[in-house]
């Protein structure tokens, strides 16, 4: 992982921790939550896996629709160390590019469907 990566990846949690619009997300958000942590998690898999540019389509999506609150950050923090602890420790496989590409646009719609109300 290359420092870049990494400043991008801090850069985003920092985003979205650092200006709250509210102090929590709308009750009844375990949908929301679930959509972003799943997301997440495949962006620590394609960090693990060195699939940057899918890397960067994550932090293009999240940045689009997920307002910056504090429970986003933190649940996409935990999403992605997730997915990476599981990628390095064996747990999951790292995936091809092709593979990868499809987790992820299937991660972004289930995010885009979980927040299309707002």
């Amino acid at each position: 992982m290359t420092a870049r990566t990494m400043a991008a990846g801090l850069a985003l949690v920092l985003a979205l921790a650092a200006a709250p619009v509210q102090a929590q997300p709308a009750h009844g958000d375990a949908q929301r939550l679930e959509a972003l942590t799943a997301l997440a998690r495949e962006n620590g898999v394609a960090l693990y896996c060195r699939h940057l540019d899918h890397v960067q389509d994550v932090k293009a999506a999240v940045t689009a629709v997920v307002p910056p609150l504090p429970a986003y950050g933190a649940a996409f923090e935990r999403g992605t160390d997730r997915g990476f602890l599981d990628a390095g420790g064996g747990r999951l496989s790292c995936p091809d590019r092709a593979g990868m590409a499809a987790r992820v646009e299937a991660a972004v719609h289930r995010l885009q469907k979980a927040f299309a109300d707002q």
